[in-house]
Formats: structure tokens, C-alpha cells, sequence
């Protein structure tokens, strides 16, 4: 589940939504709208897993949770760090789009240090590659991490504190008041999304929607084509 943030004068209100792992499944309508129903307005769902294989749902989930009424939909992609980086995203990209799915914006899963190569540089590198080419191909590209990932996998790099940031904190709390300045070497002052990992049953499902969000608004702001819109979404 995933929660998106407005901060005003100390004040925060926040949005619920989630992201979806290929290993959820073929997700059915009943299920996304059980979770618009119990308040779930967005969703980050799984679009290529370490295998380098598109997640064969994707365009199945991202449809289903429009029809439900859940607006923003992001996805993000788990690398393989043994294929080209960019044709990995221009894939993915690839395939939704010609399978009749959009989205807003893609997020680079940067986990799993025995994944990686043992060269920071090299990490570092092939993630900025990932980055550009989802720039190229017209969507805001961004960061899922954590410090203990981060770290071991690009030896704290900076190069990428232009990018929002998705971290996990597996705390079960809803709230940023555990970020601390480079929490994951990106030089950040502020996170846009905490992963807080607790777990959603739906009754019509018999697997997990697991992994709980907490969002700022600024994270969607590229995603919508008119802002006033998000504005009033977010009032």
C-alpha cells in the first residue's frame, strides 16, 4: 500500500495506495476494486522482473486498476544487470504501449547487491544508462532503494540526487519523520516515497498486495497532463 503526502504549515494529509510485484499475479477486477474501494488511489506495479522478462500481467493490472478508478499508475522495473540497460526499459516500454497499457512514470529497483556487479563505478553507470533511456522514451525516471542496498551496490553515488526517491524503511509507520539527509547516498533532504511493508487481504484474492507506501504529492506532479487536476485530487 502506498500513501501520497501534502505537507502544509506542519500538517500532512496523505493518500493510500500500493505497489504490486509480478509474483501477486493476474490480479482481477474484483481485487483492484476492493482496493480503490478501501482507499487506494494509486499504484507502482512490477513491470520487469531480474530476469530481464517482462511481467506478462503488467498491462492486465495497469488497466484493471483504471477501471477501478485508481488514476496514478506507475511501474518499475527490477534490472538485470547482465542485459543491455537501456533496451531493458525501451522493452518494457515497448511492450505496454503496444499492448494497449499507459503510465506515468518508471522507478529503477535498486536492490539486491549479489544482483550486482562488484564495480561501483560499473552500477553506476548501467543505472544512469537505465535512467536515460527511460527519459528518452518521454516518462520521469527515478530511484526504489535503500541504504543498505545503495550503498554495497554504487558506494553511496551522488550522481543521482536529481532523481525522486523511493526508499524502504520497514518500520509500519506512516511517516518521514525517519529519513535523515542521504539516507541512501543520493544527497536527498527529503524522501518522495517510504516503503513501510505491511500487508493487504482482499477477500477475492487469495494472495498478497503487500508493501505499504508513503508519497509526497510532488512524486506525480510529471505524470498528470493538467496539475490543477492533481491539485484538487490532493485537497
Amino acid at each position: 500500500m502506498t500513501l501520497l503526502l501534502r505537507q502544509e504549515h506542519h500538517h500532512v494529509e496523505a493518500t493510500l495506495g500500493l505497489d504490486l510485484s509480478y509474483f501477486q499475479g493476474d490480479v482481477p477486477q474484483s481485487s483492484w476494486n476492493c482496493l480503490k474501494q478501501n482507499g487506494r488511489e494509486f499504484a507502482i506495479i512490477q513491470a520487469q522482473t531480474q530476469s530481464g522478462h517482462v511481467n506478462p500481467y503488467i498491462v492486465n493490472d495497469i488497466n484493471r486498476a483504471k477501471a477501478a478508478g485508481i488514476q496514478y499508475v506507475d511501474i518499475y522495473i527490477f534490472p538485470n544487470v547482465n542485459m543491455d540497460p537501456a533496451e531493458q526499459v525501451r522493452n518494457t516500454v515497448n511492450f505496454v504501449k503496444q499492448n494497449g497499457g499507459s503510465f506515468g512514470q518508471i522507478w529503477i529497483d535498486v536492490e539486491g547487491p549479489q544482483y550486482w556487479s562488484s564495480n561501483c563505478n560499473n552500477n553506476v553507470a548501467f543505472i544512469s544508462k537505465m535512467v536515460n533511456a527511460g527519459h528518452a522514451a518521454g516518462y520521469p525516471t527515478h530511484i526504489y532503494t535503500s541504504n543498505s542496498q545503495w550503498s554495497p551496490i554504487t558506494c553511496g553515488s551522488t550522481a543521482f540526487s536529481h532523481l525522486q526517491l523511493w526508499y524502504a524503511h520497514y518500520d509500519g509507520r506512516a511517516s518521514f519523520d525517519d529519513f535523515y539527509a542521504f539516507e541512501v547516498g543520493l544527497d536527498h533532504q527529503s524522501s518522495n516515497i517510504k516503503e513501510l511493508l505491511t500487508f493487504v487481504v482482499l477477500p477475492l484474492m487469495k494472495t498478497f498486495i503487500k508493501k505499504e507506501q508513503l508519497i509526497r504529492p510532488e512524486t506525480f506532479k510529471l505524470s498528470v497532463m493538467n496539475t490543477n487536476k492533481l491539485w484538487l485530487f490532493l485537497e
